[in-house]
């Protein structure tokens, strides 16, 4: 195993990526080879999204931007669907090169696939994209109608991975086809509360975690943790590349390194540690089931909301009943301590970071995060940046069964609302 982190030279190029840019370096590789790449793509009206494919460097636009519900495993090939696994087997039969970038279950039920069928993989390259499972594809459709409705006009762009200046914070970008355009903090949506909280079933069993259980030549994700100061880092954005097999050297080899940087990672542990989702699944809530019908019987927008509604000011405001403590004492805490402090007493403040325990941040001690299983009637704010570290502290508190937990960005705007809410 070698790992390297990488972006485009080009700013304006790592801009317009999700990350740094891999899957696009690694695409235009084997395109200028006479390959073929396969890889996400919205439908033409937006309510769902399926497999494609590129054989020139105009197409991959249409493959950037993350998809965070379930992807159809069809092509479209001269107005005709096909399965992927079967399109790929075809092209691979022709003897063309082929890439298929997809979540780790997808390369390895096309692997599944060639062997079932005793068909050669030689000519396949395979990346598969770190995950942290995906949400249903109801999710996806319900938000794009909702905001149709929202703005009286269908969408006719849309990414949930849009970056506006830096790599973070990212955000949801829509045009419509009436000329309007709107840009807002993926946080703050409710397509992100359903997607951090409401994972597809078997997600939360993927046997593609863990070192020795990926499938694909390569896994790329955003490498979190890496940050101002580090050779890796760039503000626009850095990709995590994972070399697990000798065909992903093969296939790194083909980057152009005149364009794209690969900056070498000689500590292992580091990316592991800020990347989660290599090694193990997300946690199923408690209350999964409860999300599962509100959101297929009310929709996703009137369930998100009521939960944030009628639950938040209740429980978390009156100061009888929960105890608030922040997790994060790092810049996202630091920024929004006043506001939150406007709103209610802030117990005090957890974090991960051993180096702060015993101190005083803003005048509130920092203790580690095994102190808060020993607490009754706790409400713990997320109060971090990085969405991977989010993705992190909330497997944490599952863990330790803490189920009263939410993101800043949430948890304020509803806590101020309900000030006024009579106590209950």
């Amino acid at each position: 195993m070698k790992i390297y982190a990488g972006f485009y030279k080009d700013f304006k190029k790592n801009r317009l990526s999700a990350s740094g840019g891999a899957a696009t370096a690694l695409s235009e590789a084997v395109i200028k080879r006479g390959g073929i790449v396969y890889g996400a793509v919205y439908e033409g009206d937006y309510y769902s999204a399926r497999y494609d494919y590129a054989d020139n460097l105009n197409d991959l636009d249409k493959f950037k931007g993350s998809k965070y519900a379930f992807v159809n495993k069809i092509v479209v090939r001269n107005g005709i669907k096909m399965g992927l696994y079967q399109d790929v087997a075809k092209m691979l039969e022709s003897g063309t090169m082929v890439l298929l970038i997809g979540l780790g279950c997808d390369i390895g039920n096309m692997y599944h696939f060639l062997e079932a069928h005793n068909m050669d993989s030689r000519n396949l390259f395979t990346v598969e994209l770190l995950c942290h499972g995906c949400t249903y594809p109801e999710v996806h459709r319900d938000y794009i109608l909702a905001m149709e409705a929202e703005y009286k006009s269908k969408i006719i762009g849309f990414n949930l991975r849009y970056k506006d200046e830096n790599w973070e914070p990212t955000y949801v970008y829509m045009k419509f086809e009436n000329g309007t355009e709107v840009k807002r903090r993926f946080d703050y949506s409710e397509y992100a509360y359903a997607f951090y909280n409401y994972k597809m079933k078997s997600c939360y069993e993927c046997p593609y975690k863990g070192i020795g259980n990926h499938k694909a030549h390569l896994a790329i994700g955003d490498y979190w943790g890496c940050c101002e100061g580090m050779e890796a880092y760039n503000p626009t954005g850095v990709s995590l590349i994972v070399i697990q097999d000798e065909g992903g050297y093969e296939l790194i080899d083909k980057i152009d390194r005149n364009e794209y940087r690969l900056v070498d990672i000689a500590d292992k542990s580091f990316p592991f540690e800020n990347n989660r989702s290599y090694l193990i699944t997300n946690k199923r809530r408690e209350d999964w089931n409860f999300f599962d019908q509100g959101i297929r019987e009310e929709g996703l927008m009137l369930f998100v909301h009521g939960i944030w509604k009628k639950n938040m000011p209740k429980r978390f405001i009156n100061k009888k009943f929960k105890k608030i403590v922040v997790w994060g004492a790092g810049q996202a805490f630091l920024q929004n301590y006043e506001e939150i402090e406007s709103v209610c007493d802030i117990a005090y403040v957890c974090d991960t970071n051993g180096a702060k325990y015993g101190g005083k941040l803003k005048g509130k001690e920092v203790k580690a995060p095994y102190c808060l299983p020993k607490e009754e009637n706790i409400f713990v704010v997320i109060a971090v940046n990085s969405v991977n570290a989010k993705f992190s502290i909330v497997n944490e508190l599952l863990d330790m069964g803490i189920t009263d937990f939410d993101f800043f960005e949430n948890w304020i705007t509803y806590s101020k609302a309900g000030r006024n809410v009579d106590e209950v």
